[in-house]
């Protein structure tokens, strides 16, 4: 389903990465983060139905109170797209807050 999550912690890794794994193979590896200096933020687009669906961080706003992520989603362009079903994601590490983190979608 399409979520975005800030995870703060191991246990949230972990369960993102068993469930990103429990059918891909090769499995992704997981990242090495030290939750004493870093955040990990996750987007998720949920199921689409072709390829062509691309989500990334474009920019984070640091503001007094609050970090602002700016977030990508593309749809396919053209007429032309793979024909698989598909679950984009974009996992990204960013220094940690405590800043409050608020998601624009652009």
């Amino acid at each position: 389903e399409a979520q975005i999550r800030v995870v703060k912690e191991q246990e949230g890794l972990n369960e993102i990465y068993n469930y990103l794994n429990k059918s891909r193979k090769p499995a992704l590896n997981m990242p090495q983060v030290d939750f004493e200096k870093e955040t990990i933020i996750a987007l998720f687009m949920g199921q689409k139905n072709t390829g062509g669906f691309p989500i990334r961080i474009d920019t984070i706003d640091e503001k007094d109170d609050k970090l602002v992520v700016n977030v990508l989603e593309k749809t396919p362009e053209g007429k032309f797209a793979t024909m698989v079903i598909t679950q984009p994601f974009c996992i990204a590490k960013i220094n940690k807050t405590d800043k409050e983190i608020t998601f624009v979608k652009k």
